[in-house]
């Protein structure tokens, strides 16, 4: 029973700091927005075929028209020495006309990217706001197979989503270009997660998603 009981408030005593880096981290954390202008062109259905002459646009073919894809993505914020910085993915930010950061609080800033390397697939992009919640950032070269880890982000739209998992390998590499340093984790990682943190229990970042 003795044992049962001390088990059971071990486990307690992890939840609670699931809990409490989970609540430290979610400030830091921001959704990206971007847009981008594409040009689409107008189709013929019945160009080609047998029905064109019956069914097909008379006065040839319309010109193109423009759309605006929209994407999203995940950050956090870090501090340097000269201000406030967001770290995020490279492919959320690549070929985009218009970046916006919206912070926890609702408020919304246009970003602009400082950096980015495609190698890595980071960005680090600023915007014009004082006092804001930070992420620290922590060492990974310190991190270890097995150690829990916590993922925040806002995948498929949903705002500061937390899931938890281990560190599952150190060194990988998702192609022969690519620098072989990518943490493998068992933390689920969805769609609109990307360029969020990976902490540890200290509430640190070790990596980005």
């Amino acid at each position: 029973y003795d044992s049962a009981e001390e088990g059971l408030e071990q486990l307690q005593q992890l939840s609670d700091a699931f809990a409490a880096v989970a609540a430290r981290v979610e400030p830091g954390v921001v959704a990206i927005l971007t847009e981008k202008t594409v040009r689409v062109a107008s189709r013929d259905p019945f160009r080609g075929t047998p029905f064109e002459h019956f069914f097909g646009n008379p006065r040839g073919p319309r010109p193109p028209r423009e759309g605006r894809p929209q994407g999203q993505g995940s950050g956090v914020i870090v501090r340097h020495e000269d201000g406030y910085y967001i770290l995020t993915n490279n492919h959320v930010i690549r070929g985009v006309d218009e970046i916006w950061v919206e912070l926890t609080d609702e408020r919304h800033f246009e970003a602009e990217v400082v950096g980015a390397d495609s190698l890595s697939d980071l960005a680090v992009l600023k915007i014009d706001a004082e006092d804001l919640p930070v992420v620290p950032l922590g060492d990974s070269d310190e991190i270890k197979v097995g150690q829990w880890v916590l993922a925040v982000g806002n995948p498929f739209g949903y705002e500061h989503t937390v899931t938890s998992g281990i560190i599952s390998a150190l060194g990988r590499r998702r192609s022969v270009d690519e620098y072989g340093s990518f943490i493998q984790t068992d933390a689920a990682i969805n769609p609109g997660n990307s360029g969020g943190p990976l902490v540890n229990l200290r509430g640190e970042v070790v990596g980005i998603n």
